[in-house]
C-alpha cells in the first residue's frame, strides 16, 4: 500500500466486503466490482513476481476468485488499467468578489 488514500481505495474496498462508506463516500456495487477484479490483478501480479507467496496470505483472494473467476494475466490487466481511466483528480480554486 502506498499510504496515499486515492491509490490505496481500491484495495481497502475489496479488502473489506462489509465497507459501505470510504472517506465519506458511498461504495456503488460497480466500484465494489471494480475494486475487487483491481485487486486480483494487484494479487496475480505479486504472484508472478515472487512464486514464494501464498495466497492464504491474502485474506480475500481466494473468495474474490471464486467470486469473479481467475482471469488470464492479460484479461486483469485490462481491467486494472480501466479503472485506473476513470479516476479523477479535482482542483478547488477560490477568488475574492468585492
Amino acid at each position: 500500500m502506498s499510504n496515499d488514500l486515492s491509490a490505496d481505495r481500491p484495495i481497502y474496498i475489496a479488502k473489506l466486503s462489509g465497507l459501505q462508506a470510504l472517506n465519506s463516500t458511498e461504495l456503488t456495487i460497480s466500484e465494489r466490482r471494480e475494486a475487487e477484479l483491481f485487486y486480483l490483478s494487484h494479487v496475480a501480479k505479486l504472484f508472478s513476481d515472487h512464486p514464494e507467496i501464498k495466497s492464504s496470505d491474502w485474506g480475500r483472494y481466494e473468495k474474490l476468485c471464486r467470486l469473479h473467476g481467475r482471469a488470464s494475466e492479460k484479461k486483469l490487466e485490462v481491467t486494472s488499467s480501466a479503472l485506473r481511466s476513470k479516476l479523477i483528480s479535482v482542483s478547488r480554486h477560490l477568488s475574492k468578489v468585492a
